[in-house]
């Protein structure tokens, strides 16, 4: 189940959090429809747990 999404890089990319399951983050490229990896945007390995998150103008 999706929480909370937000779209970045001009719409390039779809980043989604999942309210179960996992309850960490997911990013998928929009432009060939693959789910990927964002090293910048990474949870520590320790939780992955995600309550919620905010992208900047940065």
């Amino acid at each position: 189940m999706v929480y909370q999404f937000e779209f970045a890089d001009d719409n390039k990319v779809l980043v989604v959090r999942q309210q179960y399951g996992s309850w960490g983050m997911r990013n998928f490229d929009l432009t060939n429809y693959d789910e990927i990896q964002i090293k910048e945007i990474e949870i520590p390995e320790y939780s992955k747990d995600v309550n919620a998150f905010c992208f900047n103008a940065d």
